[in-house]
C-alpha cells in the first residue's frame, strides 16, 4: 500500500500497543486525518503479513485468524451502514420487520413439523446396524476431532474459570473478579488496608484506561503492597513475642541473686571439742538473762581485819 509510509506505519503500531487496539481513540490521536476503517486494515494487513514472513512454514500460522479471515474495510463500512440505519427507523418500520420476523418464524417451525413427521413415517432402511468388534460406532469416525476431544487451550491462570466459559467478557468485570481471586486468602480489613496504600500512593482503585498490560501491571501492584503489608504484620508481632519475653525474663530474674536453701541465716553453735567444754558452758551462762541461775549465788563473806604496821 502506497498510501502509507513507514514513519505512519510506526506510528499506528505504538497506538495500537499503547490504546489496546481502540481505534476510535487511536484515529482521534492518529496525526493525519484517516478513517477508522482505513486504520483498521493498515494494521490487520501488515500483521498478517509479518506473521506469514516470520513463521518457518505457512502451515504454522494457517489457524491464526488474522491468517484465515483477511480484514474487508467495505463490508467494515457496509455493515457500520446498516446498523446505522437500523437504529434511524421509525417505530412503523420497527412493527413491519417485527411482523415479517414472526411470519419467518412461523415458517420454520411448519417445515420443521412436516420434517419430523416425514422421518417418523419413512421405514428405516438399516434396523440392525452391526456394530463393529472394537464397539465404536461408524458414526464416531465422520465426526471432526475437535468434536471427539476438547482441544487443549493455553489460558492464562489468572483468568478465574467463570470468565473461560464466557469466552467474551468486559476487562473491567474481569478485573474485579482476578482482584478477588488475588485477596481471597486475605480478610476484609487487610483489603481495605490494600485500597488505602493504593490511595495513598496517588494510584485509582480501578485503572482509567483497562488494558492488558495496565490490568497485569495493577495486579502486581496488589500483590506487592498485599505481601509488604503481611510482612509488616509478622514483623510487629515478632516484636511483640520479644518485648515480651524480655519483661518476664526481668521479673523472674531480679538484680540481687536468690540464695539456696545452703546460705539462709542459721543459729551460730560453737563447737564444743573445739574451744573447750567449760569455757563454753560459761559463755552460754552469760547468754542467759540475769537473775536466772541453776544454784543460789554465795554469800557474801566480811573483810578481814587490817594488819597492823610495827609503827602503829
Amino acid at each position: 500500500n502506497y498510501t502509507w509510509s513507514r514513519e505512519e506505519t510506526d506510528q499506528l503500531f505504538e497506538l495500537c500497543q499503547r490504546f489496546d487496539l481502540r481505534f476510535i481513540v487511536i484515529a482521534d490521536r492518529f496525526p493525519t486525518s484517516r478513517s477508522v476503517e482505513d486504520l483498521k486494515s493498515r494494521y490487520y494487513s501488515v500483521t498478517r503479513a509479518l506473521l506469514i514472513a516470520r513463521a518457518r512454514s505457512f502451515d504454522e500460522v494457517a489457524g491464526n485468524p488474522l491468517v484465515k479471515e483477511t480484514f474487508n474495510a467495505a463490508h467494515e463500512t457496509e455493515r457500520k451502514r446498516a446498523l446505522s440505519a437500523l437504529f434511524s427507523q421509525t417505530k412503523q418500520q420497527e412493527r413491519k420487520d417485527a411482523e415479517v420476523l414472526a411470519e419467518a418464524k412461523r415458517i420454520m417451525e411448519s417445515r420443521a413439523a412436516n420434517k419430523n413427521v416425514e422421518e417418523a413415517v419413512a421405514p428405516t432402511s438399516f434396523p440392525n446396524a452391526a456394530v463393529p468388534a472394537d464397539g465404536v460406532s461408524p458414526l464416531s469416525n465422520n465426526l471432526p476431532s475437535s468434536a471427539a476431544t476438547h482441544p487443549a487451550a493455553a489460558a492464562n491462570t489468572s483468568i478465574p474459570d467463570t470468565l473461560r466459559m464466557l469466552k467474551v467478557y468486559l476487562r473491567t468485570h474481569a478485573l474485579d473478579q482476578m482482584v478477588q481471586a488475588v485477596t481471597a486468602s486475605a480478610g476484609i480489613r487487610m483489603i481495605k488496608r490494600v485500597d488505602q496504600t493504593l490511595q495513598d500512593l496517588g494510584v485509582n482503585l480501578k485503572p482509567k484506561v483497562p488494558t492488558k498490560a495496565v490490568c497485569a501491571e495493577h495486579l502486581e501492584l496488589r500483590n506487592e503492597i498485599l505481601t509488604l503489608l503481611n510482612i509488616q504484620k509478622q514483623l510487629q508481632n515478632k516484636e511483640a513475642e520479644v518485648l515480651a519475653n524480655r519483661e518476664s525474663s526481668f521479673t523472674e530474674a531480679p538484680t540481687t541473686p536468690k540464695r539456696s536453701n545452703r546460705d539462709i541465716d542459721r543459729p551460730f553453735v560453737p563447737d564444743m571439742a573445739g574451744f573447750g567444754g567449760e569455757r563454753a558452758v560459761k559463755r552460754d551462762h552469760k547468754r542467759k538473762t540475769s537473775g536466772r541461775f541453776d544454784a543460789p549465788p554465795s554469800p557474801t563473806q566480811g573483810k578481814r581485819p587490817r594488819k597492823m604496821k610495827a609503827s602503829d
